[in-house]
């Protein structure tokens, strides 16, 4: 078949460019560790980007806080996630 479409236009940057990009915005990155709580509606996903931990906390659908924690353990992160879930203590970034 030919005609329009029939074939890929070309790329302005790499291919590895390129699929490090489609990675970026079509892989869901899995968090190692999640916390729930139906309580207060509150949420917090641990995930290890680039040697370093991360928690993401949500209040409902709407991301409210990432904390990137240099240099802490996984389980200080996930102490964190669970205070961030259980409302204890105050969090800032």
């Amino acid at each position: 078949m030919s005609g329009k479409g029939s074939k890929p236009r070309p790329l302005s940057i790499s291919k590895e460019q390129f699929d490090s990009n489609w990675d970026k915005i079509f892989m869901k990155e899995k968090p190692i560790s999640c916390f729930v709580s139906s309580e207060n509606n509150r949420t917090a996903d641990v995930f290890n980007r680039n040697g370093a931990y991360v928690v993401e906390c949500r209040e409902g659908p709407t991301k409210k806080l990432t904390l990137r924690l240099d240099g802490k353990s996984l389980n200080y992160a996930e102490d964190a996630a669970e205070n961030w879930v259980e409302m204890w203590g105050s969090f800032s970034e």
